[in-house]
This record gives C-alpha cells, structure tokens and sequence, in this order.
C-alpha cells in the first residue's frame, strides 16, 4: 500500500508525457480500449497497459466497460472525474519536487503540441494558435478572483472536450514570483 496521499500520488502518475498524452486523448473522446489507444498515440500496446495501470490505481483513469474482442472482451477506458491537486503539503520537500517535475512536464507538453500546430497550420497559425505568458501584481483577493474565473474557463472548456470542431490544447498555470 502506497503511504503518499492520493493528490501527490496523482501527481506523480502524471509526471509522463505518454500520460498527459493519454489522459488528454480519453478526456477529449468516447471510452476507447488499449488497442485503439495505442494506435490513435503511436505506442505500443503493452506500454499503453502499463501507462493505464499507473493512472487507474490514482483515479485518473476509469474502467468503464467491455466490447467483444476476437477472443476475449476487451476493456474500455474512460478519464476519470477532473481532479484537483488539493490538500497537498507544499513544506515536504516532495510534494514540491514532484510539482515541479509535473509543471515541467505540462508545459514540455504543451510546447511540443504547439510547435506541431505551428508546423501543420503555417498558413493559419496566427489565427489558431495562440501564445500568452504575462506578469501581473494583484492582490490576494485578485488572485482569488483570478482563479475563480479560471476555473470557470476549465469547466467550460471540459463541457467542450466532446463533439465537432477543431481540436485546440489550452494549458493554464498561475504561480507566485515573490515570497511573502
């Protein structure tokens, strides 16, 4: 039994870009199996098995149900519920070393996932993709404000990750630059 509370646990399991990679594709479509998983990423299947375990065991991932297979029924895959990082000790040395390790790979993520939309839509690219980093000095209750309607922005976004449309990768981080 792991001893590390499940927000950190969570965390570590999506310190792997085949795993935000994952997590992405099964938040954005229908329940898939492993097969079609690792096809629709380019990985091989028994990678993919073990990249689901991981995030099955911390909640990120969800069985949710069964097809016929050719010879066996073949499991379906879900995201599980958005989850939010809370309640984490930010005074352990780990809890901050694995955010770290995770903001790093998120935005590893994202800049690849960019460079590629830049690269197939060279014509459109000023149009659809999209780039924005700032400093801003707000107050606690700012902050706060900020975070709200971020969070506002992330459940419309995820009410929006199923359907028609062009498919856009929006990442979002809001950190402190000055200590207290």
């Amino acid at each position: 039994m792991n001893e590390m509370p499940l927000g950190l646990r969570q965390l570590r399991a999506l310190n792997n870009p085949v795993r935000i990679e994952l997590l992405t594709l099964l938040r954005s479509s229908e329940p898939l199996t492993a097969a079609q998983i690792a096809a629709r990423l380019g990985i091989e299947e028994h990678l993919i098995y073990y990249h689901l375990a991981q995030m099955t065991e911390v909640g990120l991932i969800q069985k949710s149900g069964a097809r016929p297979g050719s010879t066996k029924p073949e499991t379906l895959y879900a995201a599980g519920p958005p989850s939010r990082m809370e309640g984490l000790d930010y005074e352990d040395e780990q809890t901050r070393r694995e955010i770290t390790k995770n903001v790093s790979t998120v935005l590893s993520t994202a800049a690849k996932e960019y460079a590629k939309a830049i690269e197939v839509r060279r014509q459109k690219a000023d149009e659809e993709c999209s780039l924005f980093r700032l400093t801003a000095m707000l107050s606690e209750d700012e902050r706060r404000e900020l975070s709200a309607k971020l969070r506002e922005i992330t459940a419309w976004l995820h009410e929006r990750q199923q359907g028609d449309g062009n498919k856009y990768s929006v990442t979002i981080a809001i950190s402190s630059l000055t200590a207290d």
